[in-house]
């Protein structure tokens, strides 16, 4: 016996025919969809919040990747580089599940915060695994040594 993807019911063969009734009662019955939107956003939504919690990995990598391109700090990046990047995510997330401390990817010389001074990159060489309070730290050494300076009033 398998499990489902949304980890709901127990199924033998290819597909859970539970999640195949469900899904084809929720897309393909135009009617329904017309009479109940409210209903359709509110399972919308929980389905894609369950999907999230599941998948934490590719939450994190597909919103810093959008992030890093919003101030142009991504290039573009060979497959195998990607999937580094993507490795490191599910790493940082596996590493949280098993241990029960929180892991972040840390990009060693941030993408945005001392822009006024320098900027990293989100490419592979830039990021490392750290748990979350070794990821405060570095981020506070960094701040100490790269203030910005104050404006003279």
């Amino acid at each position: 016996m398998k499990t489902c993807r949304r980890n709901l019911h127990q199924f033998s063969g290819s597909q859970c025919k539970e999640c195949q009734k469900i899904w084809k009662k929720l897309n393909s019955n135009k009617e329904w969809k017309k009479l109940n939107p409210d209903k359709r956003k509110i399972i919308n939504k929980i389905s894609s919040s369950l999907w999230r919690k599941k998948n934490t990995d590719k939450c994190n990598f597909s919103s810093s990747k959008r992030r890093a391109n919003k101030i142009n700090a991504g290039l573009n990046l060979t497959e195998n580089q990607s999937n580094l990047i993507n490795l490191l995510y599910q790493k940082a997330s596996k590493l949280t599940l098993e241990t029960g401390i929180r892991h972040h990817v840390h990009h060693i010389i941030p993408l945005k915060e001392f822009s006024h001074i320098f900027s990293g990159l989100h490419v592979p060489w830039n990021l490392e695994i750290l748990t979350e309070e070794e990821h405060i730290e570095a981020h506070r050494k960094l701040r100490e040594k790269y203030k910005q300076p104050q404006p003279i009033r």
